[in-house]
């Protein structure tokens, strides 16, 4: 295009920010996009077209009242400038700064058409990228709530698992002590019952009135508790 220094500044939040740079053929583009410094850029100018969205071609920037008086041109001193608006639906996203540092005239209406057309492909480019950021960041965090809903569903499935294995003892705990009470129950209803038996038969016995019947239906209450005892 005719420069021998040029800057891409994005606007963001109503803040112009170099996001990348060349001088002298080297071009750095910043992870991190880096204020606009006045001792970098002409502000005045850079503020100016922010302002007012219009393409700005200085053929000998030390004629221009507007700004030569900027410190950063009073300092470089830069002979041929141009900035062109980076707009997006007519919108602007950025600037495109260009200088030439010994030869006025530089940018001829060629020079201006081939970067305003690139000025749009910059526009694109930018779009597509914040559409792809954040297309990004929509994907990670649908994983990351997938993440945590195959967590949950992992947690509620070690809770089925756990609330079918207690019931499972459950129903198992159930049916043994059914086995076991229903046979120590007519064991104890039978040992009760032989008891009460003794402890007549000892009343009779103490009165000195017991009989053969009494002892023969005692001796065979004994025998058919010991079978129920034995059987259970």
């Amino acid at each position: 295009a005719g420069a021998d220094t040029g800057c891409l500044i994005i606007l963001r939040n109503d803040q112009l920010l170099t996001q990348a740079r060349t001088d002298d053929n080297l071009v750095g583009v910043f992870d991190a996009p880096q204020p606009v410094s006045k001792q970098d850029l002409p502000l005045s100018l850079l503020n100016y077209v922010k302002r007012t969205l219009e393409l700005l071609v200085l053929d000998d920037i030390r004629l221009d009242s507007r700004f030569n008086h900027d410190p950063y041109i009073l300092s470089a001193n830069p002979s041929s400038l141009l900035c062109v608006p980076i707009l997006k639906r007519d919108k602007l996203v950025g600037l495109l700064y260009l200088e030439n540092r010994l030869i006025s005239d530089v940018f001829s209406p060629e020079r201006v058409d081939l970067l305003q057309t690139l000025a749009s492909q910059v526009a694109i480019s930018m779009e597509n990228a914040e559409l792809y950021d954040s297309l990004e960041a929509k994907v990670e965090q649908r994983t990351l709530e997938l993440s945590k809903k195959n967590r949950e569903l992992q947690q509620t499935q070690k809770q089925l698992v756990e609330a079918e294995k207690m019931a499972s003892l459950g129903q198992l705990v159930a049916g043994v002590a059914h086995e076991i009470n229903t046979p120590i129950g007519v064991s104890y209803t039978a040992a009760t019952h032989f008891s009460r038996q003794t402890q007549n038969l000892l009343r009779v016995f103490e009165s000195g009135q017991v009989k053969k019947k009494d002892m023969t239906k005692f001796l065979s209450l004994a025998g058919e508790t010991n079978d129920q005892l034995v059987a259970n």
